[in-house]
């Protein structure tokens, strides 16, 4: 659904409903405070729910990763811009910015193109974008929303104006600390998938027919397509089919690779390829060692057959 899928690419993992309550009553709060009959109380509403949605998008899971050594991938959500682009809390101090008719201007005809572009990309995407850094699809919208959020961390409006400038310097300040741990994310990511790559590697030879059900798979196991018959299949018949085509082209062993706790599929003792002549049947499973991923290899042939 579109609303799941707009979740998903909007707000945390973590205390949702609070990250959204803090971020509608934080940008009431701002504009009540900067009206003619601003309360001071207002303005420690509008700070309090900036820190509060700070703690939620980047400090929490930060201490989840630090102390509790909690896996970044569970700490974070990689799809949300929650967590990838946590300088937008910043936009909710905007209404105690300084007044000028032109940064004015400026700032709401930025923040209206941004609201259309992320809106557009809401309604067409067909998927929340997994490893592949979902926030891309959004991307077009964080320049001008990176403009207008560095907004209050200059100048402010009324009040302890140093109160607001350093809240926002905080949420700038976290936001690239944040960046600097995406970084390392992509450090372990990319070292995963070298050491998939270099696992299938050992376990498989050249021209063997290797077929997973895992969409990523084959992108991240690339480097051996050129030595490796590597196929995709999108639903379990798709793999008997692709292991019927390989007995049809003379082909008499494969490799089904397939994590069951990611796809929910859990390959069979044998694949009927009958039609060509051909049972494979499981002789050895060996483990690549990430993501729950398994190599099932089959052979036409006798054997003992793994269950």
């Amino acid at each position: 659904m579109r609303s799941e899928l707009a979740a998903r690419l909007l707000l945390p993992v973590r205390s949702a409903w609070i990250y959204v309550v803090c971020a509608v009553l934080g940008v009431f709060a701002a504009w009540r405070h900067k009206g003619r009959d601003a309360v001071d109380a207002w303005l420690a509403v509008t700070i309090g729910c900036v820190l509060v949605l700070l703690t939620i998008a980047v400090l929490v899971p930060l201490w989840r990763t630090v102390v509790f050594g909690e896996p970044r991938y569970r700490a974070y959500s990689v799809d949300s811009i929650a967590h990838t682009w946590p300088f937008c809390i910043a936009l909710v101090l905007l209404p105690l910015a300084s007044p000028d008719v032109g940064r004015d201007r400026l700032a709401r005809y930025l923040c209206l193109a941004a609201a259309l572009m992320i809106i557009g990309a809401l309604a067409i995407v067909p998927t929340a974008g997994g490893a592949q850094w979902s926030p891309r699809y959004l991307f077009a919208a964080a320049p001008l929303l990176a403009v207008v959020a560095s907004a209050p961390a200059h100048r402010a409006f009324r009040g302890p104006a140093a109160l607001v400038l350093w809240t926002a310097r905080a949420v700038l300040l976290c936001s690239a600390v944040a960046q600097v741990d995406g970084l390392r994310l992509l450090i372990d990511a990319k070292s995963r998938n070298a050491r998939i790559t270099h696992r299938l590697a050992d376990l498989t030879r050249p021209g063997d027919v290797v077929i997973s059900d895992a969409y990523w798979f084959l992108q991240v196991t690339a480097e051996l397509i050129p030595s490796r018959r590597m196929l995709l299949a999108w639903s379990p018949d798709d793999v008997g089919q692709a292991a019927a085509l390989a007995a049809k082209r003379g082909i008499r062993d494969v490799a089904v690779a397939s994590s069951s706790a990611e796809t929910g599929y859990r390959a069979p003792r044998s694949l009927d390829a009958s039609a060509e002549g051909c049972v494979f049947t499981r002789n050895v499973r060996l483990s690549l060692g990430e993501r729950g991923l398994i190599v099932h290899r089959y052979s036409c042939g006798p054997g003992a057959v793994v269950k």
